[in-house]
């Protein structure tokens, strides 16, 4: 009698046991075909959030692609950093505004970028970082020159004695210093020839 009850109740209990296996599968299948993937989130997906990518993209658009065939790449690579940095990227800023002033020859646009980057240098959350002395006088040297170029000795001058004050309180980087002690005479010069054309003028 046990023996009966034993196998009746196996022989009843394998369609169950069938039936709760297949109701399983259909709602893991039910589960795997509704959900979908998780949605995008650009802090964590993307390239740029690593500073070494970051740092590898801006060596590749300076070194490779500052010419007249690529700048259009460098160009991209500047934005798409800047993009993702909400502007907050200080050697992007500087190249593309160097970029700008070498290819499009767009000054206003050139100063604005530079502008930008040193003002970025100073901000009081670069304090809590070591200061990059020899990054700030590249772009207040290549700002001066800018200035000089289009035709603004006097912003030229002020902008050198800027970069100058901080070279010497930095101490070092000398070969930058010499090339801000060039400028900065060329710029005398040039203000110097456009008072003497103005004294012309008046004379006249």
């Amino acid at each position: 009698m046990k023996l009966t009850t034993l196998i009746l109740t196996i022989t009843v209990n394998i369609p169950c046991a069938r039936f709760a296996a297949t109701n399983a599968a259909s709602i893991v299948d039910e589960v795997i075909n509704s959900s979908s993937p998780p949605p995008f989130n650009p802090a964590l997906d993307s390239p740029y959030s690593d500073p070494t990518y970051i740092n590898s993209q801006i060596s590749l658009a300076s070194s490779s692609y500052h010419n007249e065939e690529h700048y259009l790449l460098a160009e991209q690579i500047y934005n798409e950093i800047l993009q993702y940095t909400s502007n907050n990227n200080i050697d992007a800023l500087h190249l593309k505004g160097i970029l700008n002033y070498q290819f499009r020859e767009d000054v206003p646009l050139a100063i604005q970028l530079l502008t930008e980057a040193i003002a970025l240098s100073e901000h009081p959350r670069q304090r809590l970082k070591p200061v990059d002395y020899k990054l700030q006088l590249m772009i207040y040297t290549n700002l001066g020159e800018i200035y000089r170029s289009s035709g603004n000795p006097s912003l030229a001058i002020a902008t050198n004695q800027e970069a100058i004050d901080i070279a010497r309180r930095a101490g070092g980087h000398y070969d930058l210093l010499f090339g801000l002690l060039y400028n900065q005479a060329q710029g005398h010069l040039d203000l110097n020839e456009k008072v003497s054309e103005w004294d012309g003028k008046e004379k006249e």
